[in-house]
């Protein structure tokens, strides 16, 4: 391991983990705000419901530790438009967000984000929220075809350019600083407008149950607003499936 600054942020840079957030969680004790955890390769990430990240080099794996804003969901919104800001900085293409945590472009995941709350220390007003973010800089088609990713991409596989990990790693903490700057709603109408969930019909689990409805907004909260033939309702969390264009669901 050794320690590095980029953008203002102390880095630690491994070699090889199991899990950049399992680090930031088992050894938060010993960091503080702003903290940043790099693994130039990821065995065991993990994504939301459980879901697991394929083990690859090619990949940046990175975790933020923040308390200005102990909020999982609201950073999880910021991490989410700072990755696309990063990834349009590195490829001449647009990046969209799927709700609520992954980035995607042209029907694509190129990017998957898990943000978690944790206690430094007994007293709960040390509460920091860990960003882990998996971001696809360098993997290659084949790659994504050979391990059954069809719906993943890389910026080297849209782009055909391979990143410097560093330089990506250097931007999204930009961009979240950035963006911790400006206020609630600024940062919202943002990832609105990146959100390509909204205006479209989505399929996900309710109480066992599959529901479709419309897509209608994202509230300030960072839920899904959402209307079908029974009325309008939110959704705080899970998996939702987006139907595109062509009556796929991604």
């Amino acid at each position: 391991m050794r320690t590095l600054e980029l953008a203002g942020h102390k880095v630690l840079l491994f070699d090889e983990l199991p899990s950049t957030n399992t680090y930031m969680r088992q050894n938060v004790g010993e960091l503080s705000d702003g903290d940043a955890v790099i693994a130039q390769l990821q065995t065991a990430g993990r994504g939301r419901q459980g879901n697991v990240w394929q083990a690859d080099s090619g990949m940046l794996a990175l975790s933020v530790l923040y308390s200005r804003l102990a909020d999982p969901v609201f950073m999880t919104i910021i991490s989410a438009v700072a990755v696309c800001r990063t990834f349009e900085s590195l490829c001449e293409l647009k990046f969209g967000i799927k709700w609520t945590n992954d980035i995607i472009c042209n029907k694509n995941k190129v990017c998957g984000i898990l943000c978690e709350s944790v206690i430094k220390g007994s007293d709960t007003n040390g509460r920091f929220v860990i960003c882990g973010m998996g971001l696809n800089l360098e993997q290659s088609a084949d790659f994504f075809q050979s391990t059954g990713l069809y719906h993943a991409a890389s910026v080297y596989s849209l782009c055909q350019k391979k990143p410097d990990k560093l330089t990506a790693a250097e931007s999204v903490l930009k961009n979240c600083d950035e963006l911790l700057s400006l206020d609630r709603s600024t940062v919202i109408d943002e990832y609105r407008s990146r959100c390509i969930t909204l205006g479209k019909e989505v399929s996900f689990l309710l109480n066992g149950e599959n529901i479709r409805a419309f897509a209608k907004s994202i509230d300030m909260n960072g839920a899904l607003v959402c209307e079908n033939e029974n009325g309008e309702f939110t959704v705080n969390a899970g998996e939702v499936r987006v139907r595109t264009a062509d009556g796929e669901y991604i």
